[in-house]
């Protein structure tokens, strides 16, 4: 591609992404983010470009930050250096409100996002398998815990034992027994 090209695309993208994080309307924001396909992976993984998806991470709509994360963890291969640490203080954020939220509704945001991210970038996730695995396991079995949460923890572990493989031998027989009480009970 000529330099022109790559540079109005560039441009455009850029102004894409101001609308796709300062528009009022969430439908028009969440519009512009979906539509960032694996084609524009290239121009996403530049560094103005990364930190306005960063910020579109906090939006007030969930599924914004949920298609956010997908995106940012899939660029995470295309700009490690710039992206890794900034995944890694998510991952932080997600496991501290999953393990000490109050709110079920911001526990199962947490466990959904947190399944996204381990799905979207498991080159940052896999040495943090074990850790993950401690606050999500009590999550299984607290009885007390809402079934959304639990369910999103679910998906997370399953996400998790894609990425984690040999790592999860070590949970087995904390798990087993619990999944299989899922399955007694439904």
């Amino acid at each position: 591609k000529s330099p022109t090209v790559i540079s109005t695309i560039n441009e455009v993208l850029a102004k894409l992404l101001i609308v796709g994080i300062t528009d009022g309307d969430g439908d028009i924001r969440f519009c512009v983010l979906d539509n960032l396909s694996m084609s524009f992976d290239y121009h996403l993984a530049q560094a103005e470009n990364l930190s306005a998806l960063f910020i579109a991470l906090n939006d007030e709509i969930f599924e914004i930050r949920e298609i956010t994360i997908c995106i940012i963890g899939r660029l995470s291969v295309l700009n490690p250096a710039y992206i890794m640490p900034s995944l890694r203080k998510t991952l932080i954020q997600l496991l501290i409100e999953l393990e000490h939220s109050g709110l079920g509704r911001n526990k199962e945001q947490a466990s959904k996002l947190l399944g996204h991210l381990v799905a979207n970038a498991p080159k940052l996730i896999r040495p943090y398998v074990e850790p993950i695995l401690k606050v999500l396991i009590p999550k299984l079995k607290s009885n007390d815990e809402n079934p959304m949460v639990v369910a999103s923890v679910l998906r997370a572990i399953g996400d998790l034992a894609q990425v984690g493989g040999t790592t999860l031998k070590a949970y087995v027989d904390e798990l087993l027994p619990i999944l299989l009480e899922f399955l007694s009970d439904a």
